[in-house]
């Protein structure tokens, strides 16, 4: 009698391979640096094979099974899976943003949150007081194609490619600083740290000196990003970063295309396939109340470990409580650990400046500076929703194009003395 494992596994491999072929040929559009859009092909087995095998994986002895056909899947794909054409993307030069220092020795490139329709630069700006670092901002595909966000019928498996893109753009990027020989360091902020984490799942972690991502995860709850791709809003207590909240009433249609982003980057599960990497240059940062994603979970925690990656959590913090001066001192002491170029030695220090008032119900924020200085304040997703340079005294700042929300106020001084706060605008 026919074992029924060598049957469900006969099967299996026959949707892996047909799925190869109906999702694996993914036409990519690709913006040449004169605006033309043309179409490159990527041959690769697309992502979706994994949504598919974990839809699968509860079904009768397919623990058996999956371990079967991904054995002979994987020896064909190993690490890698992004095979998109990198010489079919547009030049480094055309999507990204050198913010400070282009002759430094070390380079940051910074990946903000989103997924949004455009690069609010600016928000990394504690990194930009490092003399010898180089703040690099990159365009992720969106930015390049913001009509896609009108798209109200994006699928999942489009989501996929496109956040795919991205980081193939990534890619380039890095491609590009290693071979000027400079150090390349990794930085994203929420969504730019998912980013980072299908990364190192495509490419690895040896052409990198560190990878930092901050306030994501490695494998966010089922239920969040199933209902990110159903198009609806879920989120966690701002009391524990553990309980999930969900507002099916609410289906905007304009958040359609966003929600599949999300979706197609947050249903990986990284703690399986990073697992086999040596992570030591990775420090993962997270806040324990953090409410768009929630916080690190003990198997995320454990699989961290057992790698040998670094982890900094943030006391009751918030999205973005970690762009305080405390940890982003300790951000910056991992990234000078063994470095193999000349570094600063210089700890930031904190700037002598009062914020207030920290819930703001007038639109009107109070800057009390001695000396001269530059006030930035970001979404608590990370984009830049002001900047503007300040003369040392009391400044009184107008704020009446910021929606109710929370927010990060940091101030830089021409000396390089920086602090942060958190602002409430109701």
């Amino acid at each position: 009698m026919i074992n029924k494992y060598l049957i469900s596994g006969f099967i299996l491999l026959i949707f892996n391979h047909a799925s190869a072929q109906i999702f694996g040929a993914k036409q990519v559009i690709s913006s040449s640096a004169d605006g033309a859009r043309s179409v490159f092909t990527s041959n690769q087995p697309t992502k979706m094979m994994k949504i598919m095998r974990r839809i699968l994986k509860p079904c009768i002895g397919l623990q058996i099974v999956l371990l079967f056909s991904l054995t002979i899947w994987s020896s064909s794909t190993a690490l890698g899976q992004n095979s998109i054409d990198l010489n079919s993307l547009p030049d480094v030069e055309t999507y990204t943003v050198v913010r400070t220092n282009p002759t430094a020795d070390t380079v940051i490139i910074a990946l903000h949150g989103g997924p949004t329709d455009m690069l609010y630069s600016g928000g990394f700006d504690f990194f930009e007081g490092i003399p010898t670092f180089s703040v690099v901002e990159m365009e992720q595909y969106t930015h390049q194609h913001p009509e896609i966000f009108s798209d109200f019928s994006m699928t999942l498996e489009e989501a996929i490619i496109y956040n795919d893109s991205t980081i193939a753009l990534l890619k380039k990027v890095v491609n590009h600083y290693n071979n000027l020989d400079k150090e390349v360091v990794l930085l994203g902020h929420s969504f730019g740290a998912f980013i980072l984490s299908e990364y190192l799942d495509d490419y690895g972690n040896e052409d990198l000196h560190r990878i930092i991502p901050m306030a994501g995860r490695l494998n966010m709850n089922d239920q969040i990003w199933n209902t990110f791709a159903d198009g609806f809003h879920a989120e966690f207590s701002e009391y524990d970063g553990l309980t999930m909240i969900f507002e099916p009433e609410i289906n905007d249609p304009s958040e359609w295309a966003n929600r599949q982003l999300k979706a197609g980057i947050a249903y990986n599960r990284w703690v399986d396939s990073l697992a086999t990497l040596d992570l030591t240059n990775l420090m993962y940062v997270y806040a324990e109340y953090d409410v768009p994603v929630g916080r690190l979970l003990d198997d995320e925690l454990d699989m961290l470990a057992a790698t040998g990656a670094s982890v900094l959590m943030v006391p009751q913090g918030n999205h973005a409580s970690m762009f305080d001066l405390q940890y982003m001192n300790q951000v910056l002491d991992f990234i000078r650990e063994n470095s193999v170029v000349s570094v600063s030695e210089t700890i930031l220090v904190e700037a002598d400046v009062n914020m207030y008032p920290t819930i703001i119900n007038n639109n009107n924020l109070i800057i009390d500076s001695k000396k001269n200085g530059v006030i930035r304040i970001s979404s608590i997703g990370g984009q830049l929703v002001l900047e503007k340079s300040l003369q040392s005294g009391v400044n009184d700042l107008i704020l009446n194009n910021l929606i109710s929300g929370i927010y990060v106020a940091s101030y830089m001084t021409i000396d390089n003395e920086w602090k942060s706060q958190k602002l409430i605008v109701k």
